[in-house]
């Protein structure tokens, strides 16, 4: 019998570009585990429709023929049935999935799920995280029976979170983990080697990482746009009194885009002149970081390559993920929640990251983990 395809998921062409960076790094840590070159495809989450279907949906919904999560469950059920094939290994190759309350993500995974049950496939979640859990919420109480049947049905097969273990644990699975189940590194410490790039020596300007202004309203953070712009503002200026160089960047979102425009017309206006990089691929984004010698960044993924090139970042926390990513890699202190935000308290912790770096040895320890459980998930794929 043929060797079942190695299918790998999730958001591979996100215009975040820390989920293609997530997706090739985990595509690396698989190549090189691999005994022989396999059958690897990959499998977009959510494919993009053509514009003639995109126009017929939003007509029906308003005409009130159907709604948009309706349109939404059936278009993602048409696309996997006909993308999964039979006994296919399906890796979700990580990311923020595990959540309900924005993207849609519960409808995505339930209804690949669903299918890969029925196309009698195997699917395995790879280091994903775990953004909350409410008993309340119909999204995410479909999101843990769609986890649950998967278990039950042996579709879903090893499970592992780079953050949020407890909730997965005592919330999704009911303290009853029947799969191999653990916390990991997110891939994408490795993409430093997986892209082969190497932090510029002597590097002498700090990276402004740029996020978009209502996000800490849209998580329900009491921290309007006004303060998150006047605090970049002050940070910078701050910086550059203390005669740093400068450099504003994003992940590569359109709004984050905006919104780093719009800072650096301010600033102009104040006589400040700060270059602005946005990058257009993954790679482009990694080379952009490696050339700072730190980086304030709200983005995890912006800190998360900074650690893979050991780059000192400091993050501002809007969702757990950061806060738990600066535990994971014992610098908690350089992951700031809201209420300390200044731009003084900001600047004295970024001094200490830029001091100190990070643990070398708890560093390596926790990138194993991941290369560790990818050796795992290559073993089950091959025994398959």
């Amino acid at each position: 019998m043929n060797k079942p395809r190695l299918v790998l998921a999730g958001l591979c062409d996100d215009k975040n570009l820390g989920d293609p960076i997530i997706a090739y790094s985990t595509e690396w840590l698989i190549s090189n585990n691999l005994p022989q070159k396999g059958n690897i495809v990959q499998l977009l989450l959510f494919p993009k429709q053509p514009f003639i279907y995109r126009l017929r949906s939003y007509i029906k919904r308003k005409l009130g023929l159907s709604t948009r999560e309706i349109e939404l469950k059936q278009s993602l059920s048409s696309y996997y049935k006909r993308h999964i094939q039979s006994r296919d290994f399906i890796i979700l190759v990580g990311g923020g999935l595990i959540k309900y309350k924005h993207q849609n993500l519960h409808i995505a995974l339930s209804e690949l799920l669903k299918i890969a049950e029925q196309k009698k496939a195997k699917v395995v979640f790879n280091s994903l995280g775990v953004e909350g859990y409410d008993e309340n919420s119909p999204q995410c109480q479909m999101l843990k029976q769609a986890i649950q049947q998967a278990i039950q049905s042996k579709t879903l097969v090893y499970f592992t979170t780079r953050d949020d273990i407890d909730t997965l644990k005592t919330k999704y699975l009911d303290n009853v983990p029947l799969i191999p189940c653990m916390k990991v590194a997110d891939p994408a410490v490795w993409c430093a080697d997986a892209y082969n790039i190497a932090p510029k020596k002597n590097n002498d300007t700090i990276g402004i990482g740029i996020i978009r202004d209502n996000i800490f309203s849209d998580y329900n953070i009491p921290y309007t746009a006004d303060q998150l712009t006047q605090l970049y503002i002050d940070i910078i200026k701050e910086l550059i009194r203390q005669n740093e160089k400068i450099c504003l960047f994003t992940n590569g979102l359109e709004y984050d885009n905006v919104f780093a425009l719009q800072i650096q017309r301010m600033l102009q206006e104040q006589n400040i002149h700060c270059n602005l990089q946005i990058p257009q691929t993954p790679d482009e984004l990694i080379t952009i970081i490696s050339e700072y010698k730190g980086i304030i960044s709200a983005r995890l993924h912006s800190c998360i390559i900074a650690y893979s090139l050991g780059i000192p970042a400091v993050g501002l926390v809007w969702n757990d993920k950061l806060k738990l990513f600066g535990k994971n890699i014992e610098a908690e202190d350089y992951f700031i929640s809201h209420d300390k935000f200044s731009a003084e308290y900001i600047i004295q912790q970024f001094r200490k990251a830029l001091a100190h770096g990070y643990p070398e040895a708890t560093k390596e320890q926790f990138r194993q983990t991941i290369k560790d459980s990818i050796k795992d998930i290559v073993k089950l794929y091959t025994s398959n």
